[in-house]
């Protein structure tokens, strides 16, 4: 595959639809529809400008805090106010569904999580319980698999599903820790000594990683058979992704001199190297669970194209879907068919953080 050279299509604006289930005094750019016995308000927001061949809405759900998908129409999250009726076209599985999460969660504007990971099979939850330093392995119905321990909350944040029955999560910046749902634990410890181990994912007996040391950024990969460790590859490693087939990685790579990012597609050996994306900031990156799309943010500081990008790895096309979200922090994340892109994001409103969940439906 080549670099990706394709010109990015900028499109209309799009109009984002706001649902509220309460009568508010008309303001400037707004307009009221009656839907049944319920108002929609729309809302045109010139901050998002979409590509117009490839995006078919931008929604936008005030108050509702999406962490995944359960379905292709399900999020998995929390409606923070339940006293506003909300038609929502994607329907939301709440957490405090769930009942021990419902124990612990003493008002919607303080939730005592950080992190919420849902298993492959959308079955399971791992969350944080970050006042705690807990990690906690559950099914949606509440009863607890398993529960981690001793480890900071920083690296409970980073446990990732090795596949439906464990997970796999730095321990202490110097090894790893693996813990399946029955809580049988597997410590493995002084892999490293002056790097600090930032993030780990699992694959048979080998364990791909990222270290860091001041600036010095590296992925390597371990072999819990021999107990060996080597370089993966010599690129500057900021973050990496597996794809949901298991066969590729997609890494965001940093070179410190040219003041550029790169994404990079590698296979599990760290060869047959593609550069798919360029840019100053690149991060948010999300493959598509078919792996044949790939959602990304570039943050340009003002100096060049920036917002949300879109590349379709089989017709070698990338698109524009956003000029937007630039301070989102968190992954994108699509939905099991790979036709919608799910965003956390917000803003401060009346002195107060309102959290958005943002769903762009493609074409």
């Amino acid at each position: 595959m080549k670099k990706i050279k394709i010109s990015i299509f900028i499109g209309l604006i799009s109009t984002l639809i706001l649902f509220a289930g309460c009568t508010k005094e008309q303001e400037p750019g707004r307009k009221t529809i009656e839907k049944g016995n319920k108002k929609i308000t729309v809302i045109l927001d010139k901050n998002h400008t979409v590509g117009e061949d490839v995006v078919d809405k931008i929604q936008v759900y005030e108050k509702v805090k999406g962490y995944g998908w359960l379905e292709d129409n399900e999020i998995f999250g929390i409606i923070e106010d339940e006293k506003i009726e909300k038609e929502i076209q994607d329907e939301v599985y709440d957490l405090r569904n769930i009942p021990f999460l419902k124990e612990k969660i003493v008002s919607p504007e303080n939730l005592p999580y950080g992190h919420i990971n849902i298993s492959p099979d959308k079955k399971k939850v791992f969350y944080v319980n970050e006042a705690r330093q807990i990690g906690y392995i559950l099914n949606l119905k509440g009863k607890i698999k398993a529960s981690v321990k001793g480890l900071y909350a920083s690296e409970l944040s980073e446990a990732i599903w090795v596949n439906n029955e464990e997970l796999v999560m730095p321990d202490k910046g110097t090894g790893f820790y693996i813990i399946n749902i029955n809580g049988k634990e597997t410590k493995i410890e002084d892999v490293e000594n002056e790097e600090n181990i930032s993030k780990a994912i699992k694959l048979g007996n080998r364990i791909y990683y990222t270290t860091q040391n001041e600036l010095d950024r590296k992925m390597k990969v371990y072999d819990i058979s021999t107990k060996e460790k080597k370089l993966f590859i010599e690129d500057r490693v900021m973050d990496f992704h597996l794809s949901l087939k298991g066969n590729e990685f997609i890494l965001e790579t940093s070179n410190l001199k040219e003041d550029k990012n790169s994404l990079l597609l590698v296979d599990l050996e760290g060869k047959n190297k593609d550069v798919v994306a360029e840019g100053r900031m690149i991060y948010g990156t999300s493959l598509s669970h078919d792996g044949s799309k790939l959602a990304y943010i570039v943050n340009s500081r003002g100096e060049g194209e920036e917002g949300l990008f879109l590349i379709d790895l089989e017709k070698n096309k990338r698109n524009q879907l956003s000029t937007s979200y630039l301070d989102i922090e968190t992954e994108l994340k699509w939905n099991p068919s790979g036709n919608k892109i799910m965003i956390n994001a917000g803003e401060v409103k009346e002195g107060k953080w309102l959290n958005k969940t943002h769903v762009i439906t493609l074409k």
